[in-house]
């Protein structure tokens, strides 16, 4: 066991001269990072921007109302609910929604 846990030192040590605060600032790996960093907040603007404008054109359905004034709903999973399904009146009952959905939901009662 003594070997193994070496040889797991050594791989966190080699890990480690790579790391961050290991590195000099003006280093390529910190560039990289920096710009994987910048890429990422771009990506999570635009995702908020395309939520935002879903839920602003879902405020103006009839049914978004009733569906996000249910407890733990949000704007944002009504729209996207509305969004999926297209008009929710086409279905009969819950059971046809939730087939649609693909949910399988299991109720329990006494």
């Amino acid at each position: 066991h003594k070997d193994v846990i070496q040889s797991y030192c050594a791989q966190v040590w080699l890990a480690a001269k790579d790391s961050y605060p290991a590195v000099p600032a003006n280093s390529l790996e910190i560039e990289i990072i920096s710009e994987y960093c910048d890429e990422i907040e771009s990506y999570n603007k635009e995702i908020t921007y395309i939520q935002n404008k879903l839920i602003k054109t879902a405020v103006g359905l009839d049914d978004f109302k009733v569906i996000s004034s249910i407890p733990g709903a949000g704007q944002l999973n009504s729209a996207l609910l509305l969004g999926f399904t297209g008009d929710i009146a086409r279905f009969d009952n819950y059971k046809q929604l939730n087939a649609f959905l693909g949910l399988d939901l299991n109720r329990y009662q006494s």
